[in-house]
């Protein structure tokens, strides 16, 4: 079959509509290349559970440098020394990435608070505003002004980009800030220096369509500046606002091994990057064959499992009960298109297709592929009993693996 953008034989097979000029000319401001800050180190540990310990936290940092994400940010530890530290001995570990330092916050002494997360030595200080609820909801009538903000901007960023490689500069519910002021002050910050625009869905409490607008109203004043997306999963949107951020021109999008993060979690690093890659034909530079391997080390080190059903890397993803999607499988492969059952093939992303025998096997004629697939010829009686047998070895067990029903098959057959 012939290569596609939609279909790459032996790894995926998605939509065409995909690809149709009438949708790509409404994402006329995507990116080719999209960059991946990992904060599972910060906003991961902020899972209800999740530990993260000083030894994991380097093993943590080369996988992720393994993996090819562009930024690391560093976690929230007991002073900017401490974290100092850390960064000194990722370096020692061969970690080559960027470090990113979510620290410098604009309020009081700026002055100090740039000074003292300077001496970690990021690659990528955020210089960031932390407003109380009613300063945003009175679009800074109470509290802190317009004004001071700016006088803030246009003094600090100058001062944080003569101490590190690049500024990053944004306010925690940016989503929830009036446009005219977001990109009053956030071009401000373009202007005097910063490389990176932060958006934060700090509350998850906005939709796709509402981001894309965003990034792309504040594309018209950011210069320069690239704007990144950071995005929280309240209402499950975490990841289609971070595609959708993209789609109007996002460069950098801020996400977490497993989804990890506090109350419903962040945007998926796994699911972005797949979808990037395979979905929009971005590249990210993610290997994503180690994205399933990465996940289990999640696991293991925050001690928070991942949902079954999730995405990507979870243990259902490509784990198949159905008999009629086993029927299609056999089919599209006869047909040399095995990519054709699923939207991408398990080892793309370093798993491995399984299929196990449940209660919805029954329902068609897999079984009985199985049975011819190892030669043996019962007879409508036998094959009754068969069923009868393993249905009820299901019911105890919940499904029965592939191995388990050949073992049983082949002691029948004998």
């Amino acid at each position: 079959m012939e290569t596609k953008p939609w279909y790459v034989p032996g790894k995926w097979y998605t939509s065409p509509y995909n690809w149709d000029p009438a949708v790509r000319c409404q994402m006329e401001g995507i990116p080719h290349r999209v960059y991946l800050r990992d904060v599972t180190m910060r906003e991961g540990e902020e899972t209800v559970g999740a530990i993260i310990s000083p030894e994991s936290r380097v093993d943590l940092a080369l996988k992720l440098d393994e993996l090819g994400v562009d930024a690391i940010e560093m976690p929230k530890l007991d002073s900017h020394e401490a974290v100092g530290e850390l960064v000194k001995t990722f370096r020692r570990a061969g970690v080559k990435t960027r470090i990113a330092y979510f620290s410098a916050k604009l309020r009081g002494n700026w002055k100090k608070e740039i000074d003292r997360a300077a001496k970690v030595e990021p690659d990528i200080l955020d210089l960031h505003f932390s407003f109380s609820p009613r300063e945003i909801f009175s679009d800074f009538q109470d509290g802190i002004s317009k004004e001071e903000i700016l006088k803030v901007v246009d003094e600090a960023v100058p001062y944080a980009c003569g101490r590190v490689k690049e500024v990053a500069f944004g306010w925690s519910k940016t989503t929830r800030s009036h446009l005219d002021t977001v990109k009053t002050v956030y071009s401000a910050a373009a202007q005097a220096g910063a490389s990176h625009l932060h958006i934060y869905d700090s509350r998850g409490s906005v939709f796709p369509f509402a981001v894309k607008y965003l990034v792309q109203e504040l594309k018209k004043v950011a210069g320069d500046a690239s704007i990144s997306i950071h995005c929280h999963n309240d209402f499950g949107l975490a990841v289609a606002n971070t595609l959708a951020a993209v789609e109007g021109g996002a460069h950098w999008c801020e996400v977490a091994v497993n989804g990890l993060g506090d109350r419903a979690g962040n945007s998926s690093l796994e699911e972005v990057a797949a979808s990037l890659e395979i979905l929009y034909g971005v590249k990210t530079g993610i290997k994503l064959e180690k994205l399933y391997a990465l996940s289990k080390f999640a696991e293991k080190i925050t001690g928070v499992p991942c949902q079954r059903n999730k995405a990507i890397v979870g243990e259902n993803a490509f784990l198949e009960e159905s008999a009629s999607h086993m029927m299609q499988v056999k089919e599209s492969t006869e047909e040399g298109l095995p990519e054709a059952n699923v939207p991408f093939m398990a080892e793309v992303v370093g798993q491995t297709q399984r299929y196990v025998y449940g209660s919805s096997t029954f329902w068609g004629g897999a079984l009985e592929a199985k049975i011819e697939a190892m030669g043996l010829r019962p007879s409508p009686q036998q094959l009754g009993e068969i069923r009868r047998t393993l249905y009820e070895e299901i019911c105890k067990k919940r499904f029965l693996t592939e191995d388990e029903v050949e073992q049983f098959l082949s002691r029948w057959g004998n």
